[in-house]
């Protein structure tokens, strides 16, 4: 059989179901690390609600995939996941240094540019502080949202910013990331290759 980390978690469920990893003992020895994580895609494509508590290893384990993109993007994630988005996503930031803990569902960039919209977060000072790092960014957005052409200078910790927040799927893949991201998307692209240990650089 073809080397089971070669494929995704949802092609190893649709595999156990057929029959192609025994059961029980069996199935637990063949699918080794991935045992937990694949028995409970098969419980919920089976419509059953019993979750085996996944360990750290199993978490690891995902964190890498969905590094890798496997799990899709921002909602697709957070669907694929399920209830092991929280602890997923949290050692996806401490794998890639990343400093934030969720708690809970975090916000995206165009949420917050639609409250400082609603005046959420006060005016001007009172914004910037409540924002800390992310101001620069939201406040360009709401620039962008309201149709003003003025941008404030984003600086190597807002690049720092945006690129984790592509890791985390916020902005998409492909053209869709090239859009949202606009004249920024080659340097975050580049900041996002350097945090992920790729050497291929962004076109100029």
């Amino acid at each position: 059989m073809e080397n089971i980390y070669n494929k995704s978690i949802e092609e190893l469920a649709n595999l156990v179901i057929r029959g192609e990893f025994g059961c029980g003992k069996e199935r637990e020895n063949k699918l080794g690390d991935l045992y937990q994580i694949v028995q409970n895609k098969v419980n919920e494509k089976l419509g059953c609600s019993v979750r085996r508590k996944l360990n750290q290893k199993s978490i690891q384990i995902l964190a890498e995939r969905a590094i890798k993109g496997e799990f899709g993007n921002n909602d697709n994630r957070k669907k694929n996941l399920g209830y092991a988005f929280v602890e997923v996503q949290n050692k996806i930031n401490e794998i890639l240094g990343y400093p934030n803990r969720l708690e809970k569902e975090e916000k995206t960039i165009e949420e917050y540019a639609n409250e400082v919209i609603k005046g959420v977060y006060g005016n001007d000072e009172d914004t910037k502080k409540k924002l800390g790092n992310l101001y620069p960014i939201v406040q360009n957005r709401v620039n962008e949202i309201l149709g003003n052409s003025y941008r404030i200078d984003i600086d190597g910790k807002s690049i720092e910013i945006y690129a984790q927040r592509v890791i985390k799927g916020e902005f998409g893949n492909g053209e869709e990331r090239k859009n949202k991201l606009g004249q920024l998307y080659n340097v975050v692209q580049d900041k996002v290759n350097e945090i992920l240990g790729c050497p291929i650089r962004s076109e100029k």
